[in-house]
C-alpha cells in the first residue's frame, strides 16, 4: 500500500516548484527555461528543463497570465500585466462596461494598468470565430455620457492636474477669466462627476468655507509640490448629498 505521507510530500513539492516558476517569471523581459532551471537551482529546487517546460505550458500558461514566444529558439516566457490570474468571462464584461464609462476620466498615472486590464477583457471576449455573447451583448450597450463634453476633448491637461493634486494632497493654483480669479491658491478636496459635467470641491488655502467650480470655467490649473492637510471632517459623499436634500444648486464660485 502506498505510504500517503510520501504522496502529499510529492504533491506539495510538486506545488511548490510550480509556484516558485510562476514567481521567478518576470513581467518586462522575457525568460528561457534554463534560465528558470538556474534561478531554482539557486533557490534549492532542482528540476529538469523538461520538468520545467511542462509546468509552463501545461499549467502556468493555461492558468496565470504567462504568455509564450514560440518566435524564439529558444523558447520565451514572460508574465503579461500585473493581474496573476487570467479573467474569467463574467469579469471581463465588468472590465468592458466599466470602461465605457470610465475611460474619458481615468488619470493617466493609473491608466497603464487599467488599459492592460481592459485590453485583457477585450482579447477574452473576442476569442474565436464567432463573437461571444458577452461581446454582442456588449456592441448593445453605449453611453453616450462624455463624448461632447468640451473639457474632455479639449483640455485633458487640466483634468490630468486636477487628479495629481487630489491623489498627492497638493495645493494648486486655479485662473479663471469669467469669473475673474487670477492664481487663486486652493486645496482641492473632491471631483464630482455630476450629468455631463466635473466640478470640482474645494476651499482657498487657509480658509474654512468650501466652494464649488464647473472645470470647464477654469481657464488654467497649476500644481504645486505644497501639500495640504486635508480636512479630517470633509466627507464628499455627505457634502454632495446634502447639498442635493437641500435641492441648492452646486454654485460656481464666490
Amino acid at each position: 500500500m502506498k505510504d500517503n505521507s510520501i504522496t502529499n510530500k510529492t504533491s506539495i513539492d510538486g506545488i511548490s516548484a510550480v509556484l516558485h516558476t510562476l514567481m521567478l517569471i518576470p513581467q518586462h523581459r522575457a525568460i528561457t527555461v534554463r534560465e528558470l532551471e538556474q534561478q531554482l537551482a539557486d533557490l534549492h529546487i532542482y528540476r529538469t528543463p523538461r520538468s520545467i517546460k511542462r509546468y509552463l505550458d501545461e499549467i502556468i500558461i493555461v492558468l496565470f497570465n504567462v504568455e509564450c514566444d514560440m518566435r524564439t529558439i529558444p523558447h520565451t516566457y514572460r508574465k503579461k500585466s500585473e493581474q496573476l490570474l487570467k479573467l474569467g468571462t463574467k469579469e471581463a464584461l465588468v472590465f468592458c462596461l466599466v470602461d465605457k464609462y470610465l475611460r474619458p476620466t481615468m488619470p493617466i498615472k493609473f491608466n497603464h494598468t487599467y488599459q492592460t486590464l481592459v485590453n485583457d477583457s477585450i482579447s477574452l471576449l473576442s476569442k474565436g470565430l464567432k463573437p461571444s455573447k458577452e461581446q454582442l451583448y456588449l456592441n448593445k450597450i453605449h453611453i453616450d455620457a462624455f463624448t461632447f463634453h468640451p473639457l474632455i476633448n479639449k483640455n485633458i491637461p487640466l483634468l490630468e492636474t486636477i487628479h495629481s493634486a487630489l491623489f498627492d494632497q497638493c495645493l494648486i493654483t486655479i485662473s479663471s477669466q469669467a469669473l475673474l480669479l487670477h492664481r487663486l491658491k486652493i486645496e482641492p478636496l473632491g471631483l464630482l462627476i455630476k450629468h455631463n459635467s466635473f466640478v470640482l470641491i474645494y476651499r482657498q488655502h487657509q480658509t474654512l468655507t468650501i466652494h464649488t467650480i464647473e472645470l470647464g470655467l477654469i481657464d488654467s490649473a497649476i500644481l504645486s509640490t505644497f501639500q495640504f492637510n486635508y480636512p479630517s471632517d470633509f466627507i464628499l459623499k455627505d457634502f454632495v448629498t446634502e447639498t442635493s436634500n437641500e435641492t441648492k444648486q452646486f454654485y460656481l464660485t464666490e
